[in-house]
């Protein structure tokens, strides 16, 4: 059988899971209000603001001022190509954990993700419970912050 022959086999609306069938939910309904969709919008791009300005800015985190060269780090600590991904998964979890009430806890590992929890940690008021510091020292060195608030292992 041709792979062009396979593949149009696989295209067919006959319900078989196929890598190449049309993508589709096993959710029934709306998962999401559109409120709840709104708000989670916004609290993923809050995040991933944060993110971005701790892997790149060393002073002006809210813009108060205009963005200068002075503001901006010369050598990067982290890495953006995790954030986006990690802060989506912590978000949905976090959601998950609370609409059904689960013991459960979202566990990431050290390094260059290091933005994506600590910005997560600062928006939902953990951070500023376990750290004095304020928040914008965190744009300085987010991976120093992210070490001194890990678990000591037993």
């Amino acid at each position: 059988m041709s792979t062009s022959s396979s593949t149009h086999d696989a295209l067919r609306s006959d319900g078989a899971i196929s890598a190449y069938g049309t993508a589709r939910s096993t959710v029934e309904g709306t998962p999401l209000s559109p409120a709840e969709l709104r708000n989670i919008d916004a609290y993923w791009r809050a995040s991933l603001y944060l993110c971005l300005g701790m892997l790149y800015l060393k002073k002006n985190p809210l813009l108060r001022e205009p963005l200068t060269l002075e503001h901006i780090k010369p050598r990067l600590l982290g890495h953006w190509g995790s954030d986006a991904g990690q802060a989506f998964t912590y978000i949905h979890f976090n959601r998950l954990i609370n609409k059904y009430d689960l013991n459960a806890i979202y566990i990431s590992g050290p390094g260059h993700g290091a933005p994506a929890v600590l910005s997560q940690a600062y928006l939902e008021g953990t951070y500023s419970e376990l750290e004095s510091a304020e928040f914008s020292a965190t744009f300085r060195r987010p991976i120093a912050c992210a070490r001194s608030l890990r678990a000591t292992a037993p």
